[in-house]
């Protein structure tokens, strides 16, 4: 590839119907070392059409920064309309919720728990993987090496 590359007029007039400025032509040939065709016909990207770019709005009504836009997206999986429409919770609310989860062994919960030889963290544990709470409370705990061998010769 040469670094020194002719640009013609024709060349401009080409790439200026592609859309492409004359300030683009000759970054793309000189400074990025663009074969001269890709340069000419390859056009620009529209940012315009980016998630942000289609939900900036609906953002900014909602008190979402690009970057919680995209966060939510990228690290936590949402889809784009729940990224932008889903509010922040304040720092209050979060605890509330937070405290709300925690409270999920009430007495009855705890009587059921303890027949079945479960601690809260095995509970608790338990819920955060996704098991239902009728599940967590009535599983037993799985046992292995000397408890389980024991458990299997006094059956």
């Amino acid at each position: 590839m040469q670094w020194n590359v002719f640009i013609s007029d024709e060349d401009y007039r080409i790439a200026e119907s592609n859309g492409i400025k004359p300030s683009t032509l000759r970054a793309r040939i000189r400074d990025y070392h663009w074969d001269k065709q890709d340069a000419i016909t390859r056009p620009v990207k529209d940012y315009k059409y980016t998630p942000w770019a289609r939900w900036k709005d609906v953002c900014r009504q909602n008190g979402i920064s690009r970057q919680r836009f995209r966060q939510r997206i990228s690290e936590q999986g949402w889809s784009e309309e729940k990224a932008a429409t889903t509010p922040i919770q304040d720092t209050m609310a979060s605890l509330v919720a937070a405290r709300a989860k925690k409270q999920i062994i009430t007495d009855e919960v705890l009587q059921i728990m303890l027949q079945n030889g479960l601690c809260k963290e095995t509970v608790h544990s338990r819920l955060r993987y996704g098991w239902s709470l009728e599940k967590a409370i009535t599983t037993p705990v799985n046992m292995v090496g000397k408890a389980a061998r024991k458990m299997k010769k006094s059956v």
